[in-house]
């Protein structure tokens, strides 16, 4: 079940509260956290902010370094790492805002973000999440939005494997704002309000799906989800995750983390059917990935790339085990 906040709205009115708590959970993105704060500062214009940083055990100084050069911000120091969700959830209930922005420190705030998103959940009550645009670090857009378990997810599964790219949705080029089943947890502004009606973030998730299962709690409790492509956001994607040792990175993804959490999230929300279906396409599609990368890795100037994702999607179907290495036969160049 997921975690409850402590107080609540009414007994937070009329209090000078600020506008919007920003909680940004870090974990050795020291170089990154840096630029994000100064970004957080120079966007925020006409709203009031509470910045919390929560810091997962980070041995590159991002503590030190938000201490010593944002005196303003709260930095919550944990001793051990405890994942996105939990410590996510710490920042939360330290946090007093009106609305509540979840924010990775590998990304960058453009000018009036924050106030774009703030003025859409004024603008509409039944608006319990919203989102923004998020692009990548040369431009390009970022899958900003996704889709519960379900056909639409499937046809972008498929167009993954056949173009080695995530699926662009049409949606992405217009700057009219739309409903959607979920936001990404990289930039997630939540009405307080509703966070307190369906419970905090379900800390079952170590990372990834947390906010999946957020936002289809909030569905079913007639909240909604949008996704507000005025607010842009730079995120540098996975740039925290790529440091895990005993991972491989796959489009910014840890492939095995993905897999533990949705296997959580379907149980949660979905009967066995559903659940064996979704296994087995994602079992297929991870197949099929190893046997094409299988063969990329015939090509010399592929092959160290080719290894890793051969080994990321081999521990994903359960061939091998982490401690183990993946042994191939060295070809003929």
């Amino acid at each position: 079940m997921a975690a409850r906040i402590g107080s609540s709205t009414d007994e937070k009115a009329n209090q000078g509260v600020p506008d919007v708590s920003i909680v940004i959970v870090n974990w050795n993105a020291k170089e990154f956290l840096e630029g994000c704060l100064h970004s957080v500062f120079n966007s925020n214009g006409r709203l009031s902010l509470e910045v919390l940083v929560v810091d997962n055990a980070s041995k590159d100084g991002s503590a030190a370094m938000v201490n010593g050069r944002f005196p303003g911000v709260r930095v919550i120091s944990n001793g051990i790492n405890r994942g996105f969700a939990k410590a996510n959830n710490q920042g939360i209930r330290a946090s007093t805002g009106r609305y509540i922005l979840l924010l990775n420190p590998d990304t960058v705030l453009m000018p009036g973000a924050l106030e774009r998103l703030v003025e859409y959940l004024e603008a509409n009550p039944a608006a319990g999440a919203v989102g923004p645009r998020m692009h990548g670090p040369r431009g390009e857009t970022l899958e900003s939005f996704s889709h519960f378990p379900g056909p639409r997810l499937l046809a972008r599964g498929v167009a993954i494997v056949l173009t080695g790219k995530y699926y662009r949705d049409e949606h992405l080029k217009s700057l009219e704002p739309r409903q959607v089943d979920w936001v990404g947890g990289a930039c997630l502004m939540v009405r307080r309000e509703a966070l307190e009606q369906v419970g905090l973030l379900d800390e079952k998730f170590f990372m990834y799906w947390e906010e999946a299962d957020l936002c289809l709690r909030l569905r079913r409790q007639n909240w909604k989800t949008y996704y507000v492509p005025e607010s842009q956001v730079i995120h540098y994607l996975g740039r925290s995750a790529a440091k895990a040792e005993d991972h491989v990175l796959i489009h910014g993804i840890l492939l095995q983390a993905w897999g533990k959490s949705a296997a959580w999230f379907l149980k949660k929300h979905y009967p066995l059917w559903v659940r064996f279906l979704f296994r087995v396409v994602v079992l297929g599609f991870a197949a099929i990935s190893l046997l094409f990368w299988s063969i990329v890795w015939l090509l010399p100037s592929n092959r160290r790339k080719a290894r890793e994702i051969i080994r990321a999607y081999a521990l994903a179907l359960g061939l091998i085990r982490h401690e183990e290495e993946v042994e191939l036969p060295t070809p003929k160049d």
